[in-house]
């Protein structure tokens, strides 16, 4: 029989398996040793013979339950035993893989020996065997779940020195080693402030590494902006510098067990820390006390200050105020027959008339801290301070308090219903007939727009139905033909948030609106109605198109030929908000362009398979390095220049199908690949920078001329996609003028 199965001798200690499990209990450390080389060598047998992870069962029952009472062990030798038997233990018995037993086991390390142990093999045993529980977790990170917050309650939380440095370190080596997005982030951004103001030097290190290590997961500091605010000037310093020499994370340096990938998107992770962040947020909020606001103000000398003529002293009187108002954000007492607020109102309505600019900008800060702190309370008396803020708004020195005031009321005590009033709201602010100032008709417009865009953070207020969308609708329709065209321009985006909307269930009174531009406005209209083609066509994915092409397969050769001949190129019929036919893409000659040549079928079906048919393709310097101008290292790097001149290239490039009257040599194949490759590679057309968005114009442009010349019609997505790039930045008016260029060639080839 297999010795290993018999027995093991440890310092002239022989122990057997029939000795188990109470030589594990044995007062001799050395018999306690013994067993322990015991089970580890068990677990190789069993291990070895197994196709599978081992029954923990099977070296010895009710081993699971056993695991952290030995590495409770208090006598160094037999610990070093324990903690080597643990880690074999984790890595090969299917017990370690649940989340409740490797809680179990760091519960006993920390309680334990383990990690306050000084010695060096107890360490590395110890750290060794937190990382492979979290390695080898059944369900993903399911163990870095379970044992992260007991480093963070237990472990930090220990009156131990050396056991609150191994927990901190342990974070921190568990972010290098599978990346920080792993790790329950909500919990570990809560502790990072009390771990960075440890006494603990080794405890601060880890914390300020950890922080980096979540910056560079989520590419940005700003999710940890309330952190880093109270950091000293060194430690920002430091997380700066280590930022700046790697800005963004590793790949994890071990990949989870029973997880396909060790690396979530940065966008989860940013949401994540969002909602972590506005959970905190809300929690503080909550637990502060309101600011009896009126009782602060008579402890000052505001009451003397304000009725002073100089503007000076109004000004200083109102800087008391925003004093006693207390933190960001305001938290003030409601009004009751105890705090009264009129007189304070009444001093505002005369200081935000004030000739001085300085004196009426601190009249609107008040107002939106009276709006945020108070809010819902104060809307009958704060609704007649709108049109006042709305006309402040054409000063050009007021401009930005005049919209931060607006914003601060809508959604505290303004709702859509109040600023669509017939009198004294933004219907008479837009009218050329009551405001004749385009800045502030536009102001108006600006502010609105804005209120669509941010009306479910705005407050209980916020609300849009179906009605009120309606009458904006009808609003923006009638400053379509304002006289200014910022104006116009203001109300065109209005309509087309509205119409984009998802949260409007109906939308029936906002196509209702648009319809009417048919007649007054054709070039809105169709803008608008491409618009809303684009976004329907985006919804309706990948899915649609494949169950096109099975239709188009089942249905016989002569019909699909004399579909194809019948063919006309018009803007998406289903998309147009009545049943009349609108057809105004055709190209010069009149004729549509032939269906059969579309790219479309030979459109390459995977990124891998398109890289690969650029690598073999004759593009200059495909795979160079970056710094010898290699295209695809260019649209790779995190350089907007190497990125904007990959793209350039590629344009180059495919200027060459233009120039070339050979039909045969076209390889539309080639272009839907690069196609591909870039839009992978740009954030799906999504870039932020000018020049870069500018090249991906160029190279749509290109595109569609290639199909112009060669009388083929482009596949559905590059139009999408391109009508989509070229709408948005419309606006633009750096981009205005290749915008229009690249709408007007895509309506010569697009379907």
């Amino acid at each position: 029989e297999d010795p290993l199965l018999v027995g093991v001798s440890s310092d002239n200690i022989i122990v057997d398996i029939s000795d188990l499990p109470g030589s594990l209990s044995s007062t001799d450390w050395k018999v306690r040793k013994a067993s322990y080389l015991l089970l580890s060598s068990r677990i190789g047998k069993e291990y070895h013979d197994s196709t599978s992870g081992v029954d923990s069962n099977s070296v010895m029952e009710g081993l699971d339950e056993y695991v952290p009472v030995i590495l409770m062990d208090t006598n160094a030798g037999a610990l070093d035993a324990g903690l080597e038997f643990a880690n074999i233990y984790a890595d090969k018995c299917s017990g370690a893989t649940s989340s409740q037993q490797a809680s179990a086991i760091v519960s006993a390390l920390i309680k334990g020996p383990a990690f306050s142990s000084s010695r060096p093999s107890a360490s590395k045993f110890t750290n060794s065997l937190v990382i492979k529980l979290m390695e080898v977790g059944n369900c993903g990170p399911c163990s870095i779940h379970a044992i992260v917050p007991l480093l963070l309650e237990s472990g930090l939380a220990s009156r131990k020195p050396k056991v609150v440095s191994t927990s901190a370190a342990l974070l921190l080596e568990t972010a290098r080693t599978f990346g920080a997005s792993m790790l329950p982030l909500p919990a570990v951004v809560a502790c990072l402030p009390r771990m960075l103001s440890s006494t603990n030097v080794s405890v601060r290190e880890s914390a300020l590494n950890l922080t980096v290590e979540i910056c560079r997961a989520v590419r940005s500091k700003d999710p940890l902006k309330n952190i880093l605010s109270d950091l000293k000037s060194a430690q920002l310093s430091q997380i700066d510098k280590l930022l700046e020499s790697q800005p963004s994370s590793l790949p994890p340096l071990l990949p989870l067990r029973f997880m396909a990938s060790t690396s979530l998107p940065v966008t989860s992770v940013l949401q994540v820390l969002k909602a972590s962040a506005r959970e905190d947020d809300k929690r503080r909020f909550e637990a502060r006390p309101a600011v009896s606001l009126i009782r602060e103000l008579a402890k000052t000398d505001y009451a003397s200050r304000v009725k002073l003529e100089k503007w000076s002293e109004k000004a200083g009187a109102l800087d008391t105020v925003l004093l006693c108002g207390g933190e960001k954000p305001y938290k003030l007492e409601k009004p009751s027959p105890s705090v009264n607020y009129a007189e304070l109102l009444g001093d505002l309505k005369k200081l935000i008339a004030h000739t001085h600019y300085l004196v009426t900008s601190k009249a609107m800060a008040v107002l939106s801290m009276l709006a945020e702190g108070v809010g819902e309370k104060l809307s009958p008396q704060l609704r007649s301070f709108l049109p006042v803020v709305l006309d402040l708004t054409k000063d050009k020195k007021l401009t930005v308090a005049a919209g931060q005031c607006l914003d601060s009321l809508f959604g505290n005590v303004l709702s859509f219903d109040n600023l669509l009033d017939k009198d004294d709201s933004i219907t008479s602010a837009v009218s050329e007939m009551k405001q004749k100032n385009a800045l502030c008709r536009t102001a108006a417009l600006e502010f609105l727009k804005r209120c669509l865009v941010r009306r479910e953070e705005a407050g209980q207020k916020g609300s849009l139905t179906s009605s009120s969308a309606g009458k904006i609708a009808l609003l923006a329709c009638t400053k379509v033909k304002d006289s200014d065209p910022a104006p116009r321009r203001a109300a065109v985006e209005i309509l087309r948030l509205l119409l984009h909307s998802e949260s409007i269930e109906d939308k029936s009174k906002i196509k209702a609106a648009i319809e009417m531009l048919k007649s007054s406005d054709i070039r809105v209209y169709k803008t608008l109605v491409l618009a809303d083609a684009t976004q329907q066509n985006g919804k309706s994915g990948q899915k649609e198109v494949e169950c096109a092409k099975g239709t188009d397969a089942m249905v016989p050769e002569s019909r699909q030929a004399t579909e194809q001949n019948s063919a006309k190129p018009t803007i998406a019929k289903a998309a147009s908000f009545s049943s009349s036919k609108t057809s105004f893409a055709k190209n010069t000659s009149g004729n549509p362009l032939p269906v059969q040549d579309d790219m479309a079928g030979q459109n390459t079906e995977t990124l891998e398979e398109s890289l690969a048919l650029l690598a073999e393709a004759p593009i200059p310097d495909w795979n160079s390095e970056e710094d010898s101008g290699g295209v695809l290292a260019g649209l790779k790097s995190i350089d907007w220049k190497s990125r904007k001149a990959a793209l350039e290239n590629l344009t180059s490039f495919l200027e060459g199908y233009t120039s070339t009257p050979d039909d045969s040599a076209f390889r539309s194949d080639i272009v839907s690949s690069i196609l591909m490759v870039a839009k992978k590679h740009t954030k799906s057309y999504k870039e932020s920078n000018i020049n870069v968005i500018k090249a991906i114009m160029e190279l749509f442009l290109v595109v569609s001329r290639i199909h112009y010349c060669k009388k083929r019609r482009p596949e559905s997505g590059f139009c999408r996609d391109a009508v989509s790039v070229a709408l948005d930045k419309l606006p633009d008016k750096k981009l205005a003028e290749i915008s229009s260029s690249l709408l007007f060639s895509l309506c010569e080839v697009c379907p």
